[in-house]
This record gives C-alpha cells, sequence and structure tokens, in this order.
C-alpha cells in the first residue's frame, strides 16, 4: 500500500464574494478559465455546510479518501449513463480514478469502454 497526495477537487479554488465587483475581479484574473455557473443564475453557491464538514473532514489540510481497489476481471453493474443496467467487467481505472475502462459483451463481442467512475459499482456478493 501507498499513499498517494492528489486534489480532491483538481483545478478548483473556493472563493467568497461580498459583492458583484469582487466576483468579476476574480472572474477577470488570469489563469481563471471559469467559474461553477448556470446561465440563468450566475455563480453556484456551496452550501456553507459543505465546507465546514470538508473542513472537519481534514487533517491538516488533507482528507484521507479510502481507495477503491478493483482486480481486472472484477464484475460491475452500470449504474448511470446509456448502458445503465448493464454488468460489465473491470479492466483499469484511468486518469487517477476519475474514469474507468470497462469491458462490455455487446453483439456476441467485447467492446472497450471507458466511463465516469461514479457510474459503476461492484455488484454485491462478489
Amino acid at each position: 500500500m501507498r499513499w498517494i497526495i492528489e486534489p480532491l477537487f483538481p483545478r478548483y479554488l473556493f472563493a467568497r464574494f461580498t459583492s458583484h465587483d469582487n466576483f468579476c475581479t476574480a472572474y477577470y484574473t488570469p489563469g481563471i478559465v471559469g467559474v461553477v455557473s448556470t446561465p440563468e443564475d450566475g455563480p453556484i453557491a456551496v452550501d456553507e455546510r459543505t465546507i465546514i464538514a470538508l473542513r472537519e473532514r481534514s487533517l491538516n489540510g488533507y482528507i484521507e479518501v479510502e481507495a477503491v481497489q478493483l482486480l481486472p476481471g472484477a464484475e460491475l453493474e452500470i449504474i448511470e449513463g446509456p448502458f445503465r443496467g448493464l454488468k460489465a467487467l473491470f479492466k483499469q481505472e484511468l486518469k487517477a480514478g476519475e474514469r474507468v475502462v470497462v469491458l462490455l459483451e455487446l453483439l456476441s463481442s467485447q467492446v472497450r469502454v471507458e466511463l465516469p467512475s461514479p457510474y459503476v459499482q461492484t455488484i454485491r456478493g462478489i
């Protein structure tokens, strides 16, 4: 086993703005790619309880997240997306766990498919 330190929210910065002017200043700062927002309502506020919960879970700025270890060939169920409800075999993890490669049995052959990790779950009892 080894420890890996990586961002919990890669490329995200949480910031509090007290006025529209502060928001505009931050938004147009060089290096800022965008702000999580909706076209109708503008920037999305993160609930203060969420920030507090993250801080409470952290120790010196780090949050320990236990990685799920899947072995090649492990049976998974796809729970989101266009393949929802299908069974698949785990092949490999990509991009620090953000995506997985699975093998689907389609038309009498195995097809390699990349999916976001939250789209799959292990099948209970296996």
